[in-house]
């Protein structure tokens, strides 16, 4: 298999849907296509990585280019997982925004692989729920 990496911002409103859906983030919510579209347009950095032009994995940032990015999501298709596809997505994210302190959030079980990318366990967070 040969993947093409992007950090061209290919990705579309529909395709950010069904691949966080793929993962089983978003699966009761309903999404508003164009709030999705906004929303990656206001995405500082997105990277995607496709075979052939199938949409196999994606990750955002936000940055303000100095000292803060934050990574909201690095998705892979369960079926391409452990291909490398997230370190990819990750290394890229690193390249550009390796300057900056980097945070994000990990579901249990992905500590391993976030490790394997060079990050260490950081201070608790703290998030508030939605009404």
């Amino acid at each position: 298999m040969v993947f093409v990496v992007s950090d061209k911002g290919d990705l579309t409103a529909r395709e950010f849907i069904d691949i966080s859906r793929s993962v089983g983030w978003g699966l009761k919510r309903r999404y508003d296509l164009k709030k999705v579209k906004k929303a990656l347009g206001q995405t500082t950095y997105v990277v995607t990585v496709r075979d052939n032009r199938e949409l196999v994995g994606c990750g955002r940032a936000f940055s303000d280019d100095l000292l803060f990015t934050t990574i909201p999501d690095v998705f892979v298709k369960p079926e391409y997982q452990r291909k490398g596809i997230g370190t990819r997505i990750m290394q890229r994210i690193i390249k550009r925004f390796g300057h900056t302190t980097i945070y994000f959030g990990s579901q249990p079980g992905n500590e391993l692989f976030f490790e394997k990318c060079g990050f260490v366990k950081g201070m608790q967070s703290y998030g508030m729920k939605r009404k």
